[in-house]
C-alpha cells in the first residue's frame, strides 16, 4: 500500500520550523455518557462502523465533534449537554491517524473534493505524535493555524494530496464542519482515566454531583465548567466547550 500523504509530508517537512509542541487528544461525549465513563474510571472502545473493529476515537488538539448536533428540540435536562475529556498526548496508544474524520469520508461528506474511488487508507498519516506534528507543519504551518483550521497553500502533483489540499483550503458554504480539518486518532485500547487526564469540561450542574466532584478533586484534574439554561438546545454549548478546552490547553502552557 502506498501512502501518498505521508510521502508528501516527508518531502516537504521543515524541521527548523516545527516546535514539536504536542497537543493533547480530546474525546467528546454527552453528560449522560460522561457519568458512566467516570463511574467506570475507564474510556472503553466500541465497534467502529467504518473499520468494523473495536476502536476508540479521539481528535487531536480540539473538540471538533459536535455533541448532540442532531437534537433539534430545547431540553430541560442536562443529559445531552456536551462534555470533553482532555488527555495527555503521551497516554494514548494510537494505531491509525487520518487528517479528517473517517466517518465523514465514509458518509461521503467530502465527496465534492475526493474522487469516489479514492481509498481512505491512502490518506493515512504516520501513527505517532511526531507524524502528526509533521503533518501540521506541512499542511498548516503551526499549532495555532491548525487550531483555527487555516490550511497552508502548497503545490502537489498527487491526486490524493491535491484533494486533501482542496479540502483544507475550501472557502464558501459546505455541508461539513471542522472535523474535515481536524486530525482523527484511533486507538484499539481502553484508557484508564487515572493519571491520564489533562483536564475535563462539563456543565456546572454535573460538576456538583458528588461522584463527579470526588473524582475531579481526588485526582487533581483541571476542570472548566459552564452554566446551562433550561429549554435551550444542547448543541448550542459546543462552542463554549471548545473555548473551555482551549483554556485548559493554554493554562497547561502548550499553546
Amino acid at each position: 500500500m502506498q501512502y501518498p500523504v505521508i510521502d508528501y509530508i516527508e518531502k516537504n517537512y521543515d524541521s527548523s520550523t516545527d516546535k514539536k509542541e504536542y497537543l493533547p487528544f480530546v474525546h467528546s461525549c454527552d453528560s449522560f455518557s460522561l457519568e458512566a465513563i467516570i463511574e467506570e474510571s475507564t474510556l472503553n472502545t466500541t465497534m467502529c462502523p467504518v473499520f468494523k473493529k473495536e476502536y476508540l476515537y479521539f481528535f487531536y488538539g480540539k473538540p471538533a465533534y459536535k455533541v448532540a448536533q442532531n437534537i433539534k428540540e430545547n431540553r430541560t435536562d442536562y443529559l445531552h449537554l456536551p462534555c470533553c475529556l482532555v488527555f495527555k498526548s503521551e497516554i494514548i496508544n494510537i494505531v491509525k491517524v487520518f487528517p479528517f474524520d473517517s466517518g465523514g469520508f465514509e458518509n461521503k461528506i467530502y465527496e465534492k473534493f475526493f474522487h469516489k474511488k479514492m481509498q481512505i487508507e491512502k490518506f493515512e498519516l504516520e501513527n505517532s505524535l511526531q507524524g502528526i506534528s509533521k503533518y501540521i507543519n506541512v499542511f498548516f504551518g503551526d499549532n495555532d493555524e491548525y487550531i483555527n483550521g487555516i490550511g497552508k497553500r502548497n503545490v502537489s502533483t498527487d491526486a490524493y494530496v491535491d484533494s486533501l489540499l482542496n479540502l483544507l483550503l475550501a472557502e464558501g458554504s459546505y455541508d461539513m464542519d471542522e472535523r474535515s480539518r481536524t486530525v482523527e486518532a484511533i486507538s484499539e485500547e481502553n484508557v484508564k482515566l487515572e493519571n491520564s487526564l489533562l483536564g475535563i469540561v462539563l456543565p456546572l450542574e454535573l460538576r456538583r454531583k458528588k461522584m463527579i466532584s470526588d473524582f475531579i478533586d481526588n485526582n487533581n484534574i483541571k476542570c472548566e465548567t459552564y452554566n446551562y439554561r433550561p429549554l435551550t438546545r444542547p448543541a448550542e454549548y459546543n462552542q463554549v466547550v471548545f473555548e473551555r478546552v482551549m483554556s485548559i490547553i493554554g493554562k497547561s502552557g502548550i499553546l
